[in-house]
């Protein structure tokens, strides 16, 4: 069973990682074309991050 967990706690960070790379590359582009996505992201990122939170 600790296996399993470990396993599924490894791709959850891989995942998450993933995602925050994913996020700050497109806010970075988004910060330059237009500022006000920059805050539709964060609250997107932040919605992501607790779903994850929930299901890990």
């Amino acid at each position: 069973m600790s296996t399993i967990k470990k396993i599924k706690k490894l791709w959850c960070d891989r995942y998450y990682i993933g995602l925050l790379l994913i996020f700050f590359g497109l806010g970075l582009i988004l910060a330059i074309i237009a500022p006000w996505w920059v805050w539709v992201l964060v609250v997107g990122v932040c919605i992501i991050i607790y779903g994850i939170n929930k299901i890990c």
